[in-house]
């Protein structure tokens, strides 16, 4: 009787093991889930804010998490209502979203499904030892049959949740792909160029020397930039291949460019901001006439 005792709650030992690994890889893939299924910000400070994100979630409980899982990713679809600038001071803006589209039986059945395993794990650890009496064949059976019930219970939504994150991660692939791609990389140069300081001089000037009808010369233009900044223009028109103004305005894609009559006959070039758009300045960028 002692050697089956022993022999049983070697095995039942065995399986407080396992359930307790595979509540803990429940609650990791919960964890990336939450973290990497959805996130909004400028570039530039993405990897900060997944990082960050990253650390708050790590921390968290199986309860916690589970309840941000059903929110984000099984709850209702709705279109982000962040009101974005129009040209972003720090550069491009990205948001991304995983979500499953499922029908509200399915949400409540998971949602009352993950509230009971969140209790079975904590029973798990921490009331197990208190409801069964292991040094007894008759308690060791029990508790066999309870732990075997519970991995039961668990597998169906681990397999889920699994399937969720196996999908995250092709997401992931094919978003990385499009950011690598040739069109978003042109964006992003776009984007470079407009986060110039010669850039935003450029606004800054459309501020303090537009006409009445919200044009500006271009030659006016070029005179105080070639004041304030003559070093810079040079770099950023090298830098992005312009051989004059009219082309680092063009290139731009934010400022209209035309040109007009002068009143003795010939021709000068005028800028503005398009419709829509609009560069954040700065007191630094004041300009000496």
């Amino acid at each position: 009787m002692t050697a089956d005792i022993e022999e049983l709650k070697n095995e039942v030992l065995r399986e407080i093991g396992r359930n307790v690994v595979l509540y803990q890889q429940f609650e990791v893939m919960l964890k990336l889930l939450v973290t990497h299924g959805k996130f909004s910000g400028y570039v530039c400070d993405l990897q900060g804010i997944q990082d960050k994100k990253k650390a708050k979630v790590m921390k968290q409980t199986l309860g916690q998490v589970a309840g941000q899982f059903l929110d984000n990713t099984l709850g209702e679809y709705q279109e982000s209502n962040e009101e974005l600038p129009e040209l972003k001071e720090k550069g491009m803006h990205m948001s991304f979203s995983f979500q499953i589209q499922t029908d509200e039986d399915f949400y409540v059945k998971t949602r009352e499904n993950i509230a009971k395993l969140v209790k079975e794990r904590n029973d798990l650890i921490h009331h197990f030892p208190l409801n069964y009496n292991l040094n007894t064949l008759d308690g060791l059976k029990e508790a066999e049959q309870y732990l075997d019930s519970q991995r039961e219970s668990l597998l169906p939504e681990y397999d889920n949740v699994k399937r969720y994150l196996k999908t995250l991660d092709q997401a992931r692939k094919q978003f990385a792909e499009y950011i690598s791609s040739g069109g978003m990389k042109r964006q992003w140069k776009l984007d470079e160029l407009r986060q110039e300081y010669v850039v935003k001089l450029l606004g800054r000037i459309i501020e303090v020397a537009k006409r009445d009808d919200g044009w500006t010369l271009v030659v006016h233009a070029g005179q105080l930039l070639y004041q304030n900044s003559p070093d810079q223009l040079k770099e950023v028109k090298k830098k992005y291949k312009c051989r004059t103004l009219n082309d680092l305005i063009l290139k731009t894609e934010i400022f209209d460019l035309e040109e007009e009559s002068t009143p003795k006959g010939g021709k000068r070039t005028i800028y503005r901001l398009k419709d829509g758009w609009r560069l954040e300045t700065h007191p630094i960028d004041e300009i000496s006439n």
